[in-house]
């Protein structure tokens, strides 16, 4: 298995299934990050 999916498995829910949680935990992330840089 490659690591990179390829091109015909961008439509794949697994795919999109990741692509959404990513971009989820991605915002999370830089909502926190702000979150405690207010803080310091």
């Amino acid at each position: 298995m490659s690591t990179l999916p390829s091109t015909g498995d961008a439509s794949s829910p697994a795919a999109i299934f990741l692509l959404l949680l990513l971009s989820a935990v991605m915002g999370t992330a830089s909502h926190v990050y702000r979150k405690k840089s207010k803080q310091a």
